[in-house]
């Protein structure tokens, strides 16, 4: 990771299509970020993807985080 990095953000995107990466985790809000993803359970999979930022916003790199499963059904 450079060492200019000051945000990190996790994006997110159905596994099963090529939608827009949506960010769920902002390394700025993690005081009052609590990340219980409830809008996944019972969907199936998603991707998830590390983000990481300098000072100015500017995407210094990305990287790919593990396929996350929830269980579906009720």
């Amino acid at each position: 990771m450079p060492s200019d990095i000051t945000n990190v953000k996790i994006a997110r995107s159905p596994a099963s299509a090529g939608q827009t990466w949506e960010i769920v985790l902002n390394s700025s809000d993690l005081d009052t970020f609590s990340f219980v993803d409830t809008e996944t359970f019972g969907v199936g999979s998603w991707n998830y993807r590390v983000i990481y930022e300098d000072a100015q916003g500017n995407d210094r790199g990305q990287s790919n985080a593990a396929i996350v499963t929830f269980p579906g059904g009720a």
